[in-house]
């Protein structure tokens, strides 16, 4: 991961780990801010079947939200001391259905990464390493796989 780093020139750089279900989404995500529109609560994941597809096996991009479960952080770097991490929830109403309220939350993942960027880190996330999440199976980020192709942006 070190040398990963060191090539890319990255302040951070996260491994892709996929969610424990059989749809291939991952925790690596995109800020999908439009506009003055609250952009907490609007983050599209990356399947596995987006990232072999679309994406290097290294990548960067300038909404990337990375995952904390495998990460590597240049703790050198001044922006590190003004970073940290929480999980954001809130109520909001329901857009689909009048009346109704949902609840709506930001990991501590996509918090950490958003502020990293605020104060100007470099983000990047990497297939190069394997990893395996295990749940009631393995699930490997080794291939493109899943029932998803992308995620849906809730709106």
């Amino acid at each position: 991961m070190m040398s990963i780093m060191e090539k890319h020139r990255a302040d951070v750089l996260s491994v892709v780990v996929p969610l424990k279900n059989d749809k291939g989404l991952t925790s690596t995500a995109l800020d999908m801010a439009v506009g003055d529109e609250d952009p907490h609560w609007r983050v599209k994941r990356l399947t596995l079947n987006e990232i072999y597809n679309d994406y290097e096996p290294t990548f960067t991009h300038e909404k990337l939200l990375v995952n904390t479960g495998l990460m590597l952080v240049d703790l050198r770097k001044p922006w590190v001391e003004n970073v940290w991490f929480a999980f954001e929830d809130k109520i909001i109403p329901d857009p689909k259905i009048p009346g109704y309220f949902k609840a709506v939350g930001v990991s501590e993942d996509w918090f950490f990464s958003r502020r990293a960027c605020e104060l100007g880190a470099k983000l990047y996330a990497t297939r190069e390493i394997s990893v395996l999440h295990a749940g009631t199976t393995e699930y490997s980020n080794a291939s493109a796989w899943g029932s998803l192709s992308e995620d849906a942006v809730d709106e």
